[in-house]
């Protein structure tokens, strides 16, 4: 009998490419650049509308209140600059951007094509059939929410980015045992924690994805749930051990501690009590049903519990101004990046099914959302 050795039981199920590179799409530099220039324009153009519908102001957006917080920051002793500039990586992004709100919101439609054109790729790299990968990214990128987010919500966009970015790497870590693109997904998650910090809540369901996902290495869920984890924890450990240094508690350059926003709980509950709004958590449902028809229970439940967390990030303060849609896109983009190519044609359909179900809730609940009713009102001059 042939003893197994350690190399043995390290190699992998799945190969994602014999060569150890993996192609980009679309496969020249300049129709890939040409391609993030066309959703730049689209974006772009929306914004420069709300800026002429909206006479400059964009008052009550979060490019609005992070413009204008990055402005009022006096250096000097102490501590109060760091606690201006949270989350750090939006902030310290957010004082070298110029242009006040406008800048950002343009920012943010930079941020938003790289976005689209990631996605577009992991799906030609899975080679998922090309009216499913056309259909969800129509359901992606095509809904007055993602529009709204890229457009008024650099903090959230970037975040967002972030977040896309960390699930495509996870799944390359878990499933096609690529260690570099698992150390890659736990500083990514770690960015979009510290660009958002609505994404914090997240990381450790996050984590519980990669564990559930189909393993490529056995018996090592729980080591890679581990190396997801670690950096977002790591850096806010860090972070409360500063505070605590200097004496200001172990919650001050963390954006403060968490506490029961009431206001926030009342608005969600009206929200909710409205048809449109009544649709809030459909996304999350019709997502984890399909994951389940199609075999993948765990991951559906598991987001389940990242719409939780964000709902949760909610109620305790620690969405920005002028949030509404994250939970559906980040929703979108968890089910995107993890998804795998389609076994049957059969699935295939259900998921172009799902993706334009998607497509249709995401339209009819912007407008029981009142922030993205009062954008889109904004854009049409009082029409809505």
């Amino acid at each position: 009998m042939t003893q197994t050795t350690l190399f043995d039981r390290d190699t992998p199920l799945y190969i994602e490419s014999a060569s150890g590179v993996l192609p980009k799409f679309p496969a020249r530099r300049w129709e890939r650049w040409l391609l993030r220039f066309g959703f730049f324009l689209i974006f772009a153009a929306v914004a420069v509308w709300f800026e002429i519908a909206s006479d400059g102001q964009q008052t009550g957006t979060a490019n609005a209140e992070l413009a204008a917080r990055i402005a009022g920051i006096r250096l000097g002793a102490g501590i109060e600059p760091i606690e201006a500039l949270h989350p750090l990586v939006t902030g310290i992004l957010a004082s070298i951007i110029p242009g006040g709100a406008f800048g950002l919101s343009i920012a943010g439609c930079v941020v938003g094509a790289f976005l689209v054109q990631l996605i577009v790729q992991s799906l030609e790299r899975k080679a998922v059939p090309r009216p499913l990968s056309v259909a969800l990214v129509v359901t992606l990128s095509l809904t007055p929410m993602f529009f709204y987010i890229v457009t008024t919500n650099f903090q959230a966009v970037l975040s967002l980015t972030f977040f896309g970015f960390a699930m495509i790497a996870l799944l390359r870590f878990n499933t096609f045992a690529n260690t570099q693109a698992g150390f890659r997904a736990g500083l990514l998650l770690a960015l979009a924690s510290f660009s958002d910090p609505t994404a914090a809540f997240a990381v450790l369901v996050v984590a519980a994805a990669g564990m559930v996902l189909e393993q490529s290495r056995q018996r090592a869920r729980l080591a890679n749930g581990l190396v997801i984890a670690y950096p977002t924890v790591a850096f806010y450990a860090a972070f409360a051990v500063l505070g605590v240094a200097f004496r200001v508690g172990p919650f001050a350059m963390l954006g403060g501690a968490p506490v029961w926003n009431q206001s926030n709980a009342d608005r969600l509950v009206g929200a909710l009590s409205t048809p449109a709004g009544a649709l809030y958590y459909s996304p999350t449902v019709v997502i984890a049903v399909t994951l389940g028809v199609l075999g993948y229970l765990w991951l559906g439940l598991v987001g389940v519990l990242l719409t939780v967390s964000t709902t949760l990030a909610y109620l305790v303060g620690y969405a920005p101004t002028g949030t509404s849609g994250n939970s559906f896109v980040m929703s979108l983009l968890f089910g995107i990046a993890l998804m795998q190519r389609p076994r049957t044609r059969a699935h295939a359909w259900i998921l172009v099914g799902t993706a334009l179900l998607l497509l249709c809730i995401g339209w009819v609940s912007a407008f029981g959302r009142p922030t993205i009713l009062t954008w889109m009102s904004t854009l049409t001059g009082g029409a809505l």
